[in-house]
């Protein structure tokens, strides 16, 4: 029982198995307190595997990208500050030929902040999109077309949704 111990005590190299032991052979019962050390190591590092996997995740979670065509939005994940996305956006616009300009109604109240642009695409279809940011949230982007066309709102926000995609990679 002891060696069986020790090499779990080499093995797992853990603090509360030493610890465990010593306490252990100080009050006569050294396999026990080697063993509850023992069983205090691994659950920590099972804890600690478990919190590394979480971050990971977040991390992960933050950087993603979610395009809803169909209702023209997109979630852009936290892995850009606003302004930088929206520049990089801009940037991306005019690289592909297409318009936007900033809107004077643009708004800042509290911890809320709007910026609408109008827009056209290279093909000249006009379309007006909102970049809408509040503390602590994802920035969403919101895309509307005249007379409610859905489909070109579909197809724009996909387009935009792909463009915002790469830059937050």
């Amino acid at each position: 029982m002891v060696a069986a111990l020790g090499a779990l005590m080499v093995g797992s190299s853990g603090c509360a198995t030493i610890l465990g032991g010593i306490i252990g052979h100080q009050s006569g019962e050294m396999c026990a307190g080697m063993a509850i050390g023992a069983a205090v190591d691994i659950v920590g590092g099972l804890m600690g595997q478990q919190h590394e996997k979480e971050r990971k995740e977040a991390a992960e979670e933050a950087k993603a990208v979610t395009v809803y065509s169909d209702m023209g939005y997109i979630r852009a994940g936290k892995c850009l500050t606003g302004q930088e996305l929206e520049r990089k956006l801009k940037d991306k616009f005019a690289a592909m030929s297409w318009e936007c300009r900033e809107l004077q109604d643009t708004h800042t109240q509290g911890d809320v902040s709007t910026k609408m642009y109008s827009c056209r695409t290279q093909q000249g279809k006009v379309f007006e999109m909102e970049l809408f940011r509040e503390k602590c949230e994802d920035m969403r982007i919101y895309v509307r077309t005249p007379e409610g066309d859905d489909e070109l709102r579909g197809l724009i926000t996909s387009q935009v949704g792909l463009w915002v995609s790469e830059i937050a990679r």
